[in-house]
């Protein structure tokens, strides 16, 4: 299942239910998912997920505790506005860059600052994932793809312009918020590839 990082709506979550550590979240069904499936695939704030139940207009999904663990899930409020994402089918277009749904982990908004109506947006970044994003690469926040403004010590910088602040919920994002991130999921694999064959590169300085 993959997804673009291009948002499609942004809607609320009308309830949230705590099952033993796993969540039941339902949300109001968008104009354009009046035709989903219980099945289907979709991506909330970057999570890849599947409807469990679709009943007037509202659609559940299930969350289970690791990805409650590795996520900004458990921040969620009712009335909060999620990031919604329908999965790619063949055929469509594709802007944005390929995302899996299945998030590296989150990361911490540092600061914002707006620059000619755009917000730049200072994000702290695990330095385990550091390593898989470069500058004018891509990466996703929150399910939406972005191009990287630079990277250094750990801080990941993202410009979010009038448009993508708008129809997205990263606009009204502030200082202290947890998003999730998915790094380029091509870097990944390049980056496993390149280690498989050269190890961890002491044999190059040895020789």
């Amino acid at each position: 299942m993959m997804f673009t990082g291009l948002i499609e709506s942004t809607v609320p979550i009308v309830s949230l239910d705590d099952k033993n550590g796993n969540l039941r979240l339902c949300i109001e069904c968008p104009r354009n998912l009046s035709k989903a499936k219980m099945g289907e695939s979709i991506s909330l704030n970057g999570v890849c997920l599947t409807i469990s139940d679709i009943q007037e207009r509202k659609l559940w999904v299930d969350i289970v505790q690791e990805t409650v663990a590795t996520s900004n899930m458990a921040d969620c409020k009712v009335g909060d506005l999620v990031n919604l994402e329908r999965a790619l089918k063949v055929g469509d277009e594709l802007g944005g860059h390929f995302l899996t749904g299945h998030i590296d982990g989150t990361c911490i908004i540092k600061r914002v600052r707006n620059v000619g109506g755009s917000n730049i947006i200072w994000v702290s970044v695990p330095p385990e994932l550091a390593k898989f994003i470069v500058k004018k690469g891509s990466v996703g926040l929150d399910g939406v793809s972005l191009t990287v403004v630079d990277i250094e010590n750990y801080i990941l910088s993202v410009a979010i312009i009038p448009f993508t602040g708008k129809v997205t919920s990263l606009g009204a994002k502030t200082k202290g918020d947890r998003l999730n991130i998915e790094v380029d999921v091509i870097g990944k694999h390049v980056h496993k590839s390149v280690q498989e064959i050269l190890g961890d590169g002491r044999d190059l300085i040895r020789s």
